[in-house]
């Protein structure tokens, strides 16, 4: 009990010290100031440039709502084919086999939507490489 508590007061505090320079760093990235991470502007720029993006033009809701389809399109085919292959791929130590297509669908837009849903028992349903690399991936940057 004492440990939990001194955990969860440890992570507030830790929270609230980080907040505040954090803070500030995303103040100066959004007023327009120099900051730490400017080295990083040539491979920006150079971002920028493959994708044609304009950085002093905003986005629109008809250009965000394509831009946002567009990535999560890409997204449900890459974890949709991790899916129905990943008894090929690697980190299948237990030799699970592939999803069938309705379960891979149904894991991919489940964990696509954050409803995280799951039909399938854990471990024996995925391998490690489809957890770190399906689910994992899909729970990180879907939110």
């Amino acid at each position: 009990m004492n440990t939990e508590l001194t955990g969860v007061i440890v992570t507030l505090l830790l929270t609230v010290l980080l907040a505040i320079p954090f803070g500030k760093y995303i103040a100066k990235v959004f007023s327009g100031e120099k900051t730490l991470l400017d080295f990083m502007k040539p491979l920006e720029r150079f971002i920028y440039r493959i994708c044609d993006i304009d950085p002093k033009k905003g986005m629109n809701w008809k250009e965000f709502l394509k831009a946002m389809l567009t990535i999560n399109l890409v997204w449900f085919v890459y974890a949709f084919l991790m899916l129905i292959f990943q008894s090929h791929l690697p980190l299948n130590p237990d030799g699970n086999p592939d999803q069938t297509p309705d379960l891979a669908f149904n894991t991919d837009i489940s964990f696509l939507v954050n409803c995280n849903l799951q039909h399938y028992s854990g471990e024996s349903g995925l391998t490690y490489f489809t957890q770190l690399f399906v689910v994992t991936f899909l729970q990180i940057f879907c939110r």
